[in-house]
Parts: structure tokens; C-alpha cells; sequence
């Protein structure tokens, strides 16, 4: 009986329900974390905790439960009913690959912006913000047990991305196309979204350029599969450069500021890339056209 019961909502009624679901899904994280802060336990593990109960009520249960609440098909609701070519799949991962020296050089120039006095106070703020979310992520990250480091790899790149695309993609991106009936003004508002509820603004434009790629991969694709596979690709990628600058002391100013030929490299291969994904989407059209 539950099943679709908000199907005939409005978007706004929609997105309440949403919000509700995040607000009941932070409280329970609240309380569990509660809990777990009376225990003592390592200080890496209770944020690990936190992390995963955090996901699990502000973007899992609500893109799940949401979907089930506004479709009698939840799944094709959320954009998990179609199967995605290996082609595709390949294509994804390897764009993925490409493009990190780019994103890299965008937060690079990103951390270089400075504000104007009259908003130093403010500058300051964000920049502490910004300190201690690498600190609190590098606590969670920061292991030399392999155990420990495929399980930052499941939470931190799998789950993660599964969560955040089935609520900003799946449920959110879903919602705001079907009022608009516009696909880039709902993928471009979901990206906004999507880098602003971070709380990172240093990391704003890489996450920015980020959200549009996944909200196009979804739109072009129907598919969830490749915006979830893309974005756990980013993070482990990010992990893996956390992991050995932590635990091997490579130096991250590889990484961090690429130039030259690498940044030319990135761009060149993965507009080539995404030129071969869009091919593929265009012609995964007319095949089904033609079926039809």
C-alpha cells in the first residue's frame, strides 16, 4: 500500500518529503554517534563510524525510502533498471583516470582565489573549514593495515558514491528534471548542490565540473551504473594519493599542481573520451529507435 503512495506530488512536496527523510536520517545519526562517542574506541575508528552512519541517514535511507515513497518502481525510479555496456563501463573509468590532473589543477587555482578584505573574516572561516576536513578525512584515511585501507576503499569510494548518486542524481537530479523539463538546468543546479552541500569552498569548481559530469552521464545514459562507477572511481583515486602521501611520504606537489604536459594531456584525452562516451550514447539511441 506504501509503495508510490507520493507519486502524485508536487516536485516541491517531493523534495519536503526528502528533507524530512534527511532530517529523521541525521537524527538517527545523532544518536548513534552519541552512543559511540561513550565508547572508547580509536579515535579513526569513531570517524569512520561517523562517516558511514552520516551517509547512511542523510543520503541512503532518503534516495531509497524516497524513491520507493514517490514510484511504484523504485528502482527505475532511481535509475537502477538499465544495464550499461562494458564499452561504456571502460570508457568511464579511464576518462575518470584522465581527467584528475585537470580536477587537480581546478582545486590548485581554486585555493588560490583570495577574497577581499572586507570579507577576511569570512575567508578565514572558510579556510579553517577546509583545514579541518583534510584533517578529518586524513584521520579516516591515514592506515598502513590493508585491512583498514580496503575498508576506507568500500566507505569512503564505494558506498559514498553510491549514496550521493542515488540522491543527488537519482532522487534529486529526477525531481528537479520533471518540474523544469529542461536537462541542463537540472543537471547544472544538482552540480551546484551537489559542491555546496560539502561545505568545501576551496574545493567548490573541481566539485562543481564533477556534478555536471555525473548529471550528464545519468541523463545520457538512464543508467545510475556510470555516475556511480565514475564517482567511486574519483575517490579511490583520491584515496590511493592520501594513502601514499601519508603512509610512503610521496610528495603530493606531483599530484596536486600538475603542469605542462600532463594538464594538456589530461584535457586532450579526456575530451577524446567523453567524445567517444557521447558517440556511444548517440547511437545506443538510434539502436533502440530502430528496435522500437
Amino acid at each position: 500500500m506504501i509503495k508510490g503512495v507520493f507519486e502524485n506530488y508536487s516536485s516541491m512536496k517531493k523534495i519536503l518529503v526528502l528533507i524530512v527523510l534527511m532530517l529523521l536520517g541525521l537524527c538517527m545519526a545523532s544518536v548513534f554517534t552519541g552512543i559511540l562517542a561513550q565508547m572508547n574506541i580509536e579515535k579513526s575508528t569513531l570517524y569512520r563510524s561517523v562517516q558511514f552512519l552520516s551517509l547512511l541517514g542523510l543520503f541512503i535511507i532518503p534516495s531509497f525510502l524516497g524513491a520507493y515513497l514517490f514510484s511504484s518502481d523504485w528502482k527505475a525510479y532511481l535509475y537502477l533498471d538499465r544495464s550499461v555496456s562494458l564499452q561504456n563501463i571502460a570508457y568511464t573509468i579511464v576518462l575518470m583516470i584522465a581527467l584528475q590532473p585537470f580536477l587537480s589543477w581546478v582545486v590548485y587555482l581554486n585555493n588560490q582565489i583570495v577574497l577581499p578584505d572586507c570579507l577576511s573574516g569570512l575567508e578565514a572561516i572558510l579556510r579553517s573549514m577546509e583545514s579541518n576536513a583534510e584533517q578529518n578525512i586524513s584521520l579516516i584515511l591515514t592506515t598502513d593495515s590493508i585491512g583498514v585501507f580496503l575498508l576506507n576503499v568500500l566507505l569512503v569510494s564505494v558506498l559514498t558514491a553510491i549514496g550521493e548518486e542515488a540522491f543527488f542524481r537519482g532522487a534529486l537530479q529526477r525531481i528537479l528534471l520533471n518540474e523544469t523539463k529542461r536537462p541542463w538546468v537540472a543537471i547544472v543546479v544538482i552540480a551546484i548542490i551537489f559542491s555546496a552541500i560539502h561545505f568545501q569552498f576551496y574545493g567548490f569548481f573541481a566539485r562543481l565540473l564533477l556534478g555536471l559530469l555525473l548529471g550528464y552521464l545519468v541523463y545520457a545514459s538512464k543508467s545510475l551504473i556510470l555516475p556511480i562507477i565514475a564517482h567511486a572511481v574519483n575517490n579511490l583515486i583520491a584515496i590511493i594519493q592520501i594513502h601514499l602521501d601519508n603512509v610512503y611520504e610521496v610528495d603530493e606537489s606531483h599530484y596536486l599542481n600538475p603542469r605542462g604536459i600532463v594538464l594538456i594531456a589530461s584535457v586532450f584525452i579526456s575530451a577524446f573520451l567523453l567524445r567517444l562516451l557521447i558517440r556511444s550514447f548517440r547511437r545506443e539511441r538510434i539502436d533502440k529507435q530502430s528496435i522500437v
